[in-house]
């Protein structure tokens, strides 16, 4: 049986505007309905979110994960990174630390002459024996519960040693010395509840740290992976085979992709040329994930200040209208964040509402605002699927 979240908490208000996935051909979607509805199927079904800042808190993606567990039921937190990659590192059903001077490098700053960072677009580096990134289960959070846990490193040349310890017990250690750099697993089946995940750098040279999975065997499992002030095309960036290989073992059945904020400062580089290339990736990640579902998101409305006030920037419509074209000709459905939030003008009036939906630098949501968008995510998908069941019934 099916381990289930309590009902998510409802949003006071409700997005003016309502904005279904986008999927003309009525199969973007098929895998992921599919699997949510095979009352045969063994494992978990699981849902890869790739994104940048607005994913990178889990503010939104964390609500999301709650309200369709608590219908199709607890799968755990997921995978993400350990430690503190960066100072507001959160999971909605984790909690993290670190000791020692671990160096954080990412797919859109520094990144390893050899490109391994995995699915996180993070890799943390520890060049001395000593230090340590933790991850434990959130005291008393139904959703933090695992059977599985996993720590994604890099084996390389000159590698040091890492110790795993669990529930503060050492489970094993071992060398990640290779000839050569590759992504390489520990893994671990333990009894169903909270734990907690050492990973520790006790010998030899550099070690270099990719993530850490928490899941149990059934239900859905949320990934929530951003990474703050990343583009779609930083993806590119990334050793391709490694890419591939870990999207492969994570077998999702959907994958959705959130980028658009930060392509809006890139201002000499036309929407539609942002949209082409989006194709290329798109394609990519398509076949690495197998057969997987593929869902577009653009970016939320975004604020520039003019001289009678805040309006919403000239290239948030234009990146809106590239990546739908982008996600539709790759074959992915579409969601369109700017429209769920009202359309143009959007941003600006959920900062002026009391609490604010949006921060004051207007690119941003507040706490509240996310819980909104969550709302608004979540009951498109959950309307497309319960779409999909009609016709199935109806054939």
């Amino acid at each position: 049986m099916a381990l289930l979240a309590g009902p998510p908490a409802l949003a006071d208000e409700v997005p003016t505007r309502i904005a279904p996935i986008e999927d003309p051909t009525g199969c973007a979607l098929e895998r992921f309905h599919r699997a949510l509805a095979d009352p045969e199927r063994q494992g978990p079904v699981r849902v890869v979110h790739i994104g940048d800042s607005h994913v990178a808190g889990d503010y939104m993606t964390g609500d999301v994960r709650r309200r369709l567990q608590a219908r199709f039921g607890i799968g755990g937190p997921g995978l993400t990174l350990p430690g503190r990659p960066w100072p507001a590192h959160r999971h909605t059903e984790l909690r993290f630390g670190t000791t020692g001077p671990w160096k954080t490098i990412r797919m859109n700053r520094a990144e390893p002459e050899d490109g391994i960072l995995g699915l996180t677009g993070v890799a943390q580096v520890s060049e001395h024996p000593g230090g340590v990134l933790w991850a434990e289960s959130a005291s008393g959070l139904p959703g933090a519960v695992a059977t599985h846990l996993e720590v994604a490193y890099v084996k390389q040349p000159g590698g040091g040693r890492l110790a795993i310890w669990i529930d503060g017990r050492r489970d094993t250690s071992f060398s990640t010395d290779s000839e050569t750099p590759q992504v390489a697993y520990w893994e671990a089946g333990v009894t169903e509840g909270a734990h907690r995940v050492e990973i520790r750098h006790v010998a030899g040279g550099p070690v270099r740290v990719l993530g850490v999975l928490f899941e149990r065997d059934a239900g859905l499992v949320y990934d929530s992976l951003g990474t703050n002030g990343a583009r779609l095309a930083n993806l590119d960036r990334t050793h391709p085979a490694t890419f591939a290989t870990d999207l492969a073992r994570r077998a999702p059945a959907l994958v959705v992709l959130a980028f658009g904020t930060n392509e809006m400062d890139d201002e000499e580089v036309p929407p539609g040329d942002i949209g082409a290339a989006a194709i290329e990736t798109l394609h990519r990640v398509r076949t690495a994930a197998g057969r997987a579902s593929c869902l577009v998101v653009s970016p939320p409305d975004r604020g520039c200040e003019e001289e009678n006030g805040w309006k919403t920037c000239p290239r948030i419509p234009l990146l809106v209208d590239a990546f739908r074209s982008a996600a539709l000709r790759a074959g992915c459905a579409f969601w369109d964040q700017q429209a769920a939030m009202g359309g143009d003008g959007s941003i600006a009036a959920w900062a002026q509402e009391t609490p604010p939906l949006a921060a004051r630098d207007r690119v941003h949501l507040t706490v509240a605002g996310y819980r909104l968008l969550s709302e608004a995510f979540a009951t498109a998908l959950l309307q497309s699927h319960d779409a999909w069941l009609a016709r199935q019934t109806s054939r």
